[in-house]
């Protein structure tokens, strides 16, 4: 629903959804439908079924969980995007806090430091939409004040390249000018984020 909304434009119903996938994850791990994240750490994404390593077994329920969580801060970009790009000052305050909070929560567990499950950090996820909502939203207010060549204005981006850190920054900036239907700036953003692959860690979802 929320997903839904997002894309639709229904920014404001879509955000405030967000709390209660967030319930219903915490409610997941407290009956043990998803694993505990204190787990992953502490059994390298393991399931231990007898006292040796040798006799536990994968849990999949680090994924479930760990994808979820992914699909929330993802979320959290697209809204916090579009909110800036609208100009919905109130809208991204709440998300800002919302994403804030969500970070903190998980990365305390640390599982971002096992090698055996996707790497999800909540805090690099969180600066990274951030970034984007602020440059999005400065990029849009030159645009709206009428300036001439200020949308597809290049030197803009590259002024703000060096906050862009995380792969997740790169590829939220970019969807959201491609929505914005500044092709210019999308492209010089790939090619510049392609020719730092290495730098960038591609390989992260």
């Amino acid at each position: 629903m929320a997903e839904l909304g997002a894309s639709d434009g229904r920014l404001a119903e879509a955000a405030g959804l967000l709390p209660e996938v967030e319930d219903l994850i915490t409610r997941g791990i407290e009956c043990g439908a998803l694993a505990d994240p204190w787990n992953i750490l502490g059994y390298q994404g393991l399931y231990p079924l007898f006292q040796s390593r040798e006799d536990s077994t994968h849990d999949h329920r680090n994924e479930e969980l760990i994808d979820a969580l992914t699909r929330q801060f993802d979320l959290y970009a697209r809204l916090l995007a579009a909110a800036a790009a609208a100009g919905d000052g109130r809208l991204r305050e709440l998300l800002t806090r919302g994403v804030r909070k969500l970070a903190g929560w998980w990365d305390r567990f640390a599982a971002y430091e096992v090698s055996d499950v996707p790497r999800l950090h909540g805090g690099e996820r969180a600066d990274a939409a951030l970034h984007v909502a602020r440059a999005l939203a400065d990029w849009n207010k030159r645009a709206r004040s009428g300036e001439a060549g200020a949308k597809e204005d290049i030197a803009f981006w590259r002024d703000r390249r060096e906050g862009f850190t995380a792969p997740a920054a790169f590829a939220q900036v970019i969807e959201a000018l491609l929505v914005q239907q500044d092709w210019r700036a999308s492209l010089a953003l790939l090619i510049a984020w392609l020719s730092e692959a290495i730098l960038a860690g591609m390989d992260e979802g």
